[in-house]
């Protein structure tokens, strides 16, 4: 069974840019869901959704890494799951852009259908992965 979601993408823009993305609250909410607060090490923030299936709308998160503008990592956990789960984003330039690759695991203990939670979130993370792609693509046109 897979026991990690791993995605990895190219942006077209610096790593710079890129992390704006992943820590100001205003840019989160454009790409993922509606932020509380812009992530700080240490603090927790949530996500908000319109809630669906038995999931009430609420990830709540807390960071536990941050190493500007290269590396963040934080929990990740909700009504469904019951247990936390780690993400960890890393941006590396590459070719005048920035690779950026998610890691999401710490499945082993979740509650439910782990296969089903897996699959659920690694289509997700797919989705506004690629709505980061192309908000980064329309800024740089």
């Amino acid at each position: 069974m897979m026991t990690r979601v791993t995605k990895e993408v190219s942006l077209k823009a610096p790593v710079e840019a890129v992390w704006q993305y992943l820590t100001e609250r205003e840019k989160i909410s454009k790409w993922l869901l509606a932020i509380s607060t812009s992530p700080n090490l240490g603090e927790e923030f949530k996500l908000t959704a319109p809630p669906k299936g038995g999931w009430d709308g609420t990830i709540k998160c807390r960071v536990l890494e941050m190493e500007a503008p290269h590396k963040i990592a934080f929990t990740w956990n909700h009504n469904l799951l019951a247990h936390d789960t780690l993400v960890t984003i890393t941006l590396k330039s590459e070719n005048g852009g920035t690779r950026l690759r998610l890691v999401h695991e710490g499945w082993d203990e979740v509650s439910g259908d782990v296969r089903k939670h897996i699959a659920d979130h690694s289509g997700g993370w797919s989705d506004h992965l690629k709505i980061l792609q192309q908000i980064l693509r329309r800024q740089e046109d």
